[in-house]
């Protein structure tokens, strides 16, 4: 999964990457986790 913003230039800075995702669970996750670390950042 990784994050598309034009407001972050490096996407793995704020967590904008997750990597090895085997689920939907994992990816659930992932994705609330990439949006509350990113909407602090922006």
């Amino acid at each position: 999964m990784k994050i598309i913003s034009p407001q972050i230039s490096h996407k793995s800075d704020p967590g904008g990457i997750k990597l090895s995702l085997q689920n939907a669970a994992e990816v659930k996750a992932a994705y609330k986790g990439m949006m509350g670390s990113i909407s602090k950042k922006i």
